[in-house]
């Protein structure tokens, strides 16, 4: 039966405070800074660092693009990147109470991404070498397997814990060579540096896509090769937001088109089924770089065709995130038969804000309704005829609900009709009560959950810790019993 929308005036005004809370402050359009030239090579990388609050200027309307980046400086840059979840208490003799990185040191140290010294030292005025940068850009990244590729003249010159993660970035075009194809392991990355590598790594995505101006409803599929395609066709496209000016507040202009990213399952790898990932990022940046694109690489190992969901983020509202993830839904169920998986074995995937628009969607649109709901001008097509239901829901430090609370109503559960979800937080996370909580009425109203909490993990980790595998094995026990019963 077709559900009826839930237009909640009070939630969406909550969310729109919320984001405007959260925003990163603004500069004007194609002003920078009085140091860095409009032709540098690394204006882009400084441009997309301080749209996306990750770097600030260093006062006067300066950059300091010469700068040597320390110890403190790099966690600091890195936790801005992660959303600043909340860290634990500061474990340094030498971290003064109350300075500007007190919580990004003991979040760094606590999820693995820098080690401290003896005597409960961090070092942050220590400077930190290319070498040191790349190893801990990778652990932040979740430590991904690198590629062998191309290698640097001077790697004879690095340290031994620093080849793979320069073997990765440089798979990734993360970073690249110098003169004579060098990498200098040993010099102090300066301001510049660092903003450029940032772009490319937040940036990273699949290499040679082809996109080729497709969208889905005339996609050429190929199950071999990694592709990408936009959900809507262009000048249909249903919205709620009128979306007109970007003065450097949004990660996304205006051109920004929805898009799908698939990851095909390895050949002579049995394919199990299809998983939608979404990252998180507090609707204002898709993090891509820690959760979309490394878990969907990992999936499709496991036999899973996984597909990186590119849903509209502030000024957009949530409605029209939710409305891009059942297109794409729509999408994986109607190219079902080219992947070769049962089209009832689809599953979404989502972390923090991901989960709470994939948990939207569940709610609040009925499986057969399409964006004519929210705008009338909408055309709909024959993809538009498919149903939104899913076989599994993953929520990763998410919820159902908005990005303060989650939704506790067992009577609303009941109504919607949510599928089999497997929840994963850390027991550190401020959100732990929430999921708790929605856990909880979840399953006084009959739905069944998986529940894994990660002991000492705080908001954020991406693939840390064991929970890919539970996943997977939770999520291949729902397939086959999907395929048992069709074959009845």
């Amino acid at each position: 039966m077709k559900r009826t929308f839930h237009r909640l005036i009070s939630y969406s005004l909550t969310l729109v405070c919320l984001l405007t809370i959260l925003a990163v402050p603004g500069r004007a359009a194609n002003i920078l800074y009085s140091d860095v030239p409009q032709d540098a090579w690394y204006m882009d990388g400084v441009e997309y660092v301080t749209k996306n609050g990750i770097m600030a200027g260093t006062g006067k309307g300066k950059f300091s693009p010469s700068q040597g980046m320390t110890r403190a400086m790099l966690v600091q840059v890195l936790y801005a990147a992660a959303g600043k979840p909340k860290a634990p208490g500061n474990p340094f003799v030498d971290v003064p109470k109350g300075s500007w990185y007190e919580e990004s040191s003991a979040w760094a140290v606590e999820n693995g991404i820098v080690s401290g010294y003896e005597g409960k030292k961090f070092g942050g005025n220590d400077p930190i070498t290319r070498q040191q940068f790349v190893t801990i850009l990778w652990r932040y990244a979740g430590s991904p397997e690198a590629k062998t590729g191309k290698y640097f003249s001077d790697r004879s010159a690095m340290a031994d814990y620093a080849l793979e993660p320069v073997n990765w970035a440089r798979a990734a075009n993360i970073i690249s060579g110098g003169d004579g194809n060098k990498f200098a392991p040993g010099s102090v990355v300066i301001r510049s540096h660092c903003a450029a590598i940032l772009k490319n790594y937040m940036l990273m995505g699949p290499k040679s896509l082809d996109v080729n101006n497709a969208y889905v409803s005339s996609a050429r599929i190929d199950p071999t090769k990694q592709q990408t395609f936009y959900l809507w066709d262009r000048n249909n496209m249903p919205k709620t937001t009128q979306y007109t000016y970007n003065a450097g507040n949004y990660m996304d202009d205006m051109s920004f088109q929805p898009s799908i990213i698939t990851y095909p399952v390895p050949s002579g790898t049995i394919v199990k089924g299809a998983v939608l990932v979404l990252a998180g990022g507090s609707f204002q940046q898709r993090s891509n770089g820690t959760e979309g694109y490394p878990v969907a690489d990992q999936l499709s190992q496991r036999g899973y065709v996984s597909f990186v969901v590119n849903y509209r983020l502030y000024p957009y509202s949530m409605q029209d995130a939710q409305m891009d993830l059942a297109r794409a839904i729509r999408f994986v169920r109607h190219s079902a038969g080219d992947y070769g998986y049962n089209e009832k074995n689809i599953a979404v995937l989502g972390f923090s804000a991901g989960a709470m628009a994939a948990g939207g969607m569940m709610l609040d649109f009925g499986d057969l309704e399409d964006g004519s709901s929210l705008d009338g001008s909408y055309r709909p097509d024959e993809i538009d005829k498919l149903s939104t239901n899913v076989s599994g829901n993953g929520m990763i430090y998410g919820f159902f609900g908005n990005l303060k609370t989650s939704i506790k109503d067992v009577e609303r559960y009941k109504e919607a009709q949510i599928p089999e979800t497997f929840f994963c937080y850390g027991a550190n996370d401020s959100y732990a009560p929430e999921c708790k909580g929605c856990i909880k009425a979840l399953e006084e109203a009959g739905v069944t959950v998986k529940t894994v909490e990660l002991p000492g993990m705080g908001h954020g980790f991406g693939l840390k810790g064991d929970w890919l595998g539970q996943f997977d094995s939770w999520l291949s026990r729902i397939y086959i019993r999907n395929a048992l019963i069709g074959d009845r």
